[in-house]
């Protein structure tokens, strides 16, 4: 079953840390005219394999990132199926979609212990659906979810004619949640700041 506990504030995407990169951005394609602009701390996994213009659509783009230690991987891929329904584009149905996306893959097995704690979605074609979901791997599912092993996002996007995931999962940085009084109210594990604009600048 999948893990459903929170003991923390989950914040990803951002960082207080300062960033070790130059700062420098690349431009990645994936799949169906998909597109990340990517730190220069990134690199592309090398796929010496001759593709079909059909496996091009569906064949997954890997990305490598380490910032101060932290690693973390990206993963842009073509869904086999279009979804031109509206409800198909729900942040609820991130597990099955990470399913989908990871199957075939060595991230298929952690499906066991993930567990995502909602997000947003857009089912608006115009000019593209969006579904973003933010999770984390959890180190044993027997004693709840936290703090995690690794921290994970999900963004999808949408057109009427392809429809295209970015999985991104890797290790994290830790910081507390404080009030304006200075008390603590919580932890936050998120991704180093670079990793959070890249995910925002993956389009069509």
């Amino acid at each position: 079953m999948r893990v459903r506990f929170c003991y923390a504030i989950l914040l990803l995407g951002t960082t207080l840390l300062p960033r070790v990169s130059v700062g420098e951005t690349w431009t990645i394609e994936g799949p169906n005219n998909a597109t990340i602009s990517v730190d220069s701390a990134c690199v592309k996994r090398n796929d010496p394999t001759v593709l079909s213009d059909t496996d091009h659509e569906t064949r997954p783009v890997w990305i490598d990132c380490e910032f101060a230690g932290k690693r973390v991987t990206l993963m842009m891929v073509g869904l086999s199926r279009v979804l031109t329904n509206y409800n198909d584009f729900s942040a609820d149905k991130a597990d099955n979609l990470f399913d989908e996306i990871t199957v075939g893959t060595d991230w298929y097995p952690l499906r066991e212990r993930l567990s995502f704690f909602g997000g947003s979605s857009n089912s608006s074609f115009t000019p593209v659906a969006r579904i973003h979901s933010d999770g984390w791997i959890c180190p044993d599912t027997k004693k709840g979810c936290g703090p995690p092993e690794r921290v994970v996002d999900l963004k999808v996007i949408g057109s009427q004619v392809a429809t295209v995931a970015l999985l991104t999962i890797g290790d994290f940085e830790k910081g507390e949640v404080k009030q304006a009084d200075g008390r603590t109210i919580g932890v936050r594990w998120r991704f180093p700041e670079p990793v959070g604009k890249m995910i925002a600048t993956f389009s069509f």
